[in-house]
């Protein structure tokens, strides 16, 4: 499920195949989605996922981002939201579902690398909404 490309006579990994985001047939990496993310001020590497959904209405399928977020501001949380939404609309061209999530909800491997897959199952599952944060 790996995809990558050779580079001389390099074998760059590009990513996997699975997680790949196709929107109006466009192929969009997550890795992208989230390093555009992690340039914004108070959000550190790391501590953002992307991934897309099937949209509600059987479309195309809609983009999620979740942010790891430190901020109990009310104001300042709703800033962190529009600010990664107008990052990922002016840099990918892309709108996306913007969810905060608390420190270390993200889920991850022994080696530290993000698990996108499971962090969307928990998503879809309902495990990130702002209800199941109390």
């Amino acid at each position: 499920g790996d995809l990558g490309y050779f580079a001389g006579r390099e074998l760059v990994i590009a990513g996997r195949s699975k997680e790949i985001i196709i929107i109006n047939g466009r192929n969009i990496w997550p890795q992208d989605l989230e390093y555009t993310v992690e340039k914004i001020d108070g959000v550190r590497h790391g501590d953002a996922a992307a991934f897309s959904i099937d949209s509600e209405n059987g479309g195309e399928e809609q983009v999620v981002v979740l942010v790891q977020c430190r901020k109990q501001d009310e104001t300042e949380r709703k800033d962190m939201v529009r600010a990664v939404a107008a990052a990922l609309r002016k840099v990918h061209g892309v709108g996306a579902v913007v969810e905060l999530v608390p420190r270390n909800a993200l889920p991850m491997t022994s080696s530290g690398k993000l698990r996108r897959r499971i962090a969307r199952a928990s998503y879809l599952a309902g495990e990130f909404k702002p209800e199941a944060r109390r």
